[in-house]
Parts: C-alpha cells; structure tokens; sequence
C-alpha cells in the first residue's frame, strides 16, 4: 500500500514547473499517495499587515491537511538533513503509522504561529526558495527516500 502524504502549499502553481512537478508526482506513485494541496495566498497591500496575511494562510494551510496529521513547516533554520537521514527520518514516521503534512509557505514564509503548531520544522536548504521550487525539491527529496528505503540505487 501507497504511504499517504500530504503537501500544503501557499499561491498558485507556476506553468513553468508543471511538467517537472508531474513528473516527480508520477515516480513517487509506486510508493505514495501524495496530495499537493494549493491554497489562497492573501495579498498584502494598503491597510494589511504582513504578519495578519501569514497567520490567515496558516489557517487555510492547517485547514488544507487531514485531521490527525503529523505537521511538518519547511523553514531554512529548521533540520538540515542529506538524503539519507531524510530517508531514516521518514522510515521512523512511516514505522510510527503517521500522516506526514508538509507546510510550504506563501510568498512571507510561513506564520510564527506554526513554530509551535508544526510538530516538527525541515529544512531542505538555508537559501530561500520560490514555493514551487522547493515543492520540486521536496517532491525529488522524498523520492530519493523512499527509493533509499527500498534499497534502489537511484538516490547515488
């Protein structure tokens, strides 16, 4: 059976990364079922504050994600790990039975409030990155997991 994982992310896809997003969808079919979830970002223009934008899209991220699911926010400062210990990592969560939920924030990162609601905080590179990007490299990230968990040699 196919683990269930889910990916919350803020904005709209960007066509440029469509076909590379498919195509790492696609590879992980064998081994999970991974929903990408799009949420609304919310604008930030005259009269709205930064940090009211975050904490709305934190809702609609939450919200987005399974009851019950394990929480992980992607921050730059949060756990740096190679493939390996991303795949040993993810290997423990699987043996636990938990539902991974991938947070991807908007365009001001994710809200403060999810440091303490995310159960765990990933890092996949201390650079920014644009969210489709670092969809990508999750998706990629998560491939080479599971492959290194089946003992494939793709991950070297």
């Amino acid at each position: 059976m196919a683990y269930p994982l889910t990916i919350a992310i803020v904005g709209r896809p960007d066509a440029a990364y469509e076909g590379l997003l498919a195509r790492r969808c696609g590879l992980l079919r064998p081994f999970s079922r991974v929903d990408v979830v799009r949420v609304k970002a919310v604008s930030v223009g005259a009269g709205s504050a930064v940090p009211a934008a975050c904490e709305q899209e934190a809702r609609r991220l939450t919200t987005a994600c399974p009851s019950a699911s394990w929480l992980v926010g992607l921050w730059p400062d949060g756990v740096l790990r190679d493939s390996a210990g991303f795949a040993s990592w993810l290997g423990g969560h699987m043996m636990a039975g938990r539902r991974l939920a991938f947070l991807i924030g908007g365009a001001y990162g994710l809200a403060p409030s999810l440091r303490n609601g995310c159960r765990e905080r990933v890092s996949l590179s201390p650079l920014t990155l644009p969210h489709d990007m670092a969809l990508l490299v999750l998706l990629e990230q998560l491939y080479r997991a599971f492959t290194i968990l089946a003992g494939h040699p793709y991950h070297k």
